[in-house]
């Protein structure tokens, strides 16, 4: 199933990109002597600053609020097309499932534990490569987009925060709060991400821009290392972020 979506989005990108170089040749085709037909806030080249939330979740229960911060170039390609690199990092993760493992096997005065309330943290370093659709001006003010792509992130912490239930031999518990795990061990660092999404560039004075858009990261490979009856198979990494931005 994930690698019909897969391929539905990669379709859905190549279909974008010949739309846009379409429109692009044809509205360079049609002007006057060749003339640039480059609204006045294009530029060749811009930078720029952004930062957002983003909210977190495997292909199973539990949402984390995260944050993204970083900062992006942009490349002027045709009159509707710019490509977009970006350089940010990332807070992902989720919550993931309880589980329960048995001590009776080994002896002593515990009987089993339950890790509940669990939620995983990545910190990661993660760059985008994206195709950015622009769909025109709205009174020469206001760029709506479209933005299409894939990203690389590398993630170099993983921390899990759960609650333990300690059930002993004697028919007693106890709870032990609030713990904190190091689960870098258990997690892929290298993730592989599909970019959808959509966006408003809003013209400011000097040539300048602030930038708002929206994206959904599908996560493409397993990130889950460590595997077993009771913690659970396989998780993709899936993130909605919201961003603010600052071109120059």
């Amino acid at each position: 199933m994930r690698l019909f979506k897969f391929i539905y989005f990669i379709g859905a990108i190549s279909i974008g990109l010949n739309l846009t170089i379409i429109s692009g040749a044809m509205a360079q085709d049609t002007s006057e002597g060749g003339t640039d037909t480059r609204a006045p806030s294009d530029k060749n080249f811009r930078w720029g600053i952004k930062a957002g939330t983003t909210l977190n979740q495997f292909n199973q229960s539990g949402l984390t609020i995260g944050f993204n911060g970083g900062g992006f170039a942009k490349y002027y390609l045709i009159p509707l097309l710019d490509i977009q690199a970006e350089l940010l990092y990332m807070m992902q993760g989720s919550g993931r499932d309880n589980y329960t493992r048995s001590f009776s096997a080994v002896g002593g005065n515990v009987a089993y534990i339950t890790y509940m309330n669990r939620a995983v943290s990545f910190q990661s370093v993660e760059i985008p490569l994206l195709a950015v659709l622009k769909l025109g001006s709205i009174e020469g003010m206001i760029n709506p987009k479209v933005l299409l792509g894939g990203s690389y992130g590398y993630c170099f912490a993983a921390f899990e925060r759960h609650d333990k239930l300690y059930a002993f031999t004697n028919g007693t518990e106890g709870i032990v709060g609030n713990e904190i795990e190091n689960v870098g061990g258990e997690y892929e660092q290298h993730q592989f991400d599909a970019i959808g999404g959509f966006g408003l560039d809003f013209n400011l004075s000097g040539g300048k821009q602030f930038i708002f858009d929206v994206r959904y990261n599908y996560g493409l490979n397993d990130v889950n290392l460590f595997k077993s009856s009771y913690v659970g198979g396989a998780l993709y990494q899936n993130t909605l972020s919201i961003n603010f931005g600052y071109a120059f």
